[in-house]
């Protein structure tokens, strides 16, 4: 199954910085990830999202670009 995630910043306070991730049928959860230890914080699951799995690879990417040095104002998970 192919998965197609958009993944947007909405807003950074502090040390927090939180997204929105987003699926092609327009369901949409949260999270947060702070800037200093890299660790993620769900606020909200996508709709029907029972196991995680979309959080986990939006989680993932930004996690990725975390580790770049990067907290980048939009970016996308595809598979």
């Amino acid at each position: 199954m192919a998965v197609y995630l958009d993944i947007q910043k909405t807003s950074e306070h502090g040390d927090v910085v939180s997204y929105l991730y987003r699926t092609t049928d327009n369901r949409e959860g949260a999270f947060d990830i702070n800037k200093q230890s890299g660790e993620i914080i769900l606020k909200r699951l996508a709709a029907g999202e029972e196991d995680e799995h979309l959080f986990r690879r939006a989680a993932h990417k930004i996690t990725k670009h975390f580790r770049e040095g990067e907290l980048p104002e939009t970016t996308c998970w595809a598979s």
